[in-house]
């Protein structure tokens, strides 16, 4: 029931994703995996915020997260407060850059790459858009030589949106355009990103 909810998540069937992972949270809860039962919590978290619903997203994360806090699993940690970034990007840009720290903490505590660099992306992400250009432009070179060594071509397009935006703020506007219009050039690769 999980990766149903993941497919009807990521097909934007919202309703059947929630209904999906709420199904598997009771399962697992019944079966006594409370770990994977918190998982499935979040994902219902992840799902709301992914529907534009992050003000519900965001009153079930305390309490998901209180509980999360007391799970000896380190990647349930990083993945929780990931998607607590997530849920405050827009409302609260401190909250949402603590979150993402946390998730890095936890994430390379369990040595879990896929969380750790999903919320580094995330941070520089929202740096992009409201934090110091030059400073960011430093996280954002170091996270984009990472990504260039692993190879995640996805990773990197996404990234370099971001930098559209960096660069529009730094008064690069040319450079800004240059390279949208060369994302532009890639999008059929991915079309629903």
């Amino acid at each position: 029931l999980t990766q149903r909810g993941n497919i009807a998540m990521f097909q934007g069937r919202i309703q059947d994703a929630l209904e999906y992972f709420r199904a598997a949270g009771d399962l697992h809860r019944a079966a006594g995996e409370e770990g994977r039962a918190l998982a499935d919590e979040v994902s219902v978290a992840q799902t709301l915020v992914y529907a534009g619903r992050a003000t519900e997203a965001r009153e079930l994360l305390d309490g998901i997260l209180a509980r999360t806090s007391r799970a000896p699993s380190p990647s349930l940690l990083s993945w929780s407060h990931y998607i607590v970034g997530e849920a405050f990007t827009d409302a609260d840009v401190e909250r949402a850059l603590a979150a993402y720290a946390a998730a890095i903490a936890h994430a390379s505590e369990a040595d879990c790459r896929l969380f750790e660099t999903l919320a580094r992306g995330s941070s520089v992400a929202l740096a992009c858009r409201s934090g110091a250009p030059a400073a960011t432009l430093d996280q954002f070179d170091e996270l984009f030589a990472q990504q260039d060594q692993v190879g995640n071509e996805l990773v990197e397009l996404w990234l370099l949106r971001f930098l559209v935006v960096l660069l529009e703020r730094l008064d690069a506007a040319d450079d800004a355009t240059v390279l949208a219009g060369a994302l532009l050039t890639v999008q059929d690769r991915y079309p629903s990103f």
